[in-house]
């Protein structure tokens, strides 16, 4: 019954569906579930370019410097719907576009924003970061928080810095 099945053939004939089946998947992975990741995060962040990467277990979903609105709001928004296409394991980096002012400015900022996350005071973090800001003409300083993180947002002229800093490792920062 299988006298006329070469071998080479049947190895040929393997080789080219395992080829087929996983280049399906690279491109239906590409073209499918990543370009509709890319445009639900270009109504969230327009200016921004994504790219992705494995780490290991993880994805890392990059977003090239692009100014956001909220950064908070944005942030959870990408993480939500990077999660819903790739799974639990994902890591949002998102870069900024810094000026040496707005550094000094974060420098500064370090202490009440890392005292808040460490003692849970943050009102006191809130009104220090307020006084800030307030003290400098032209920047625009934001803080907020949610129950993960603590965002900081600064901009001024066509510069910005994000930082995006996770409570519950006590401020070591993404």
């Amino acid at each position: 019954m299988l006298k006329g099945i070469s071998w080479q053939r049947v190895g040929i004939f393997t080789l080219v569906a395992l080829l087929l089946f996983f280049g399906g998947q690279v491109l239906y992975e590409h073209f499918v579930v990543k370009q509709a990741l890319n445009q639900a995060i270009a109504s969230i962040a327009p200016e921004g370019e994504v790219q992705y990467r494995k780490d290991g277990a993880w994805t890392i979903v990059e977003i090239s410097p692009g100014q956001w609105v909220d950064l908070a709001d944005g942030y959870r928004q990408v993480l939500q719907l990077s999660r819903e296409q790739f799974g639990p394991n994902i890591q949002v980096e998102v870069h900024d576009l810094p000026n040496p002012e707005l550094e000094l400015v974060w420098a500064e900022l370090q202490f009440p924003v890392f005292q808040g996350i460490a003692t849970g005071d943050f009102i006191r973090m809130k009104a220090e970061a307020d006084g800030l800001f307030s003290g400098m003409t032209g920047l625009q300083g934001k803080i907020s928080l949610d129950k993960e993180n603590v965002y900081v947002q600064l901009k001024k002229g066509d510069s910005y810095l994000y930082r995006i800093i996770p409570r519950e490792n006590r401020g070591e920062p993404r």
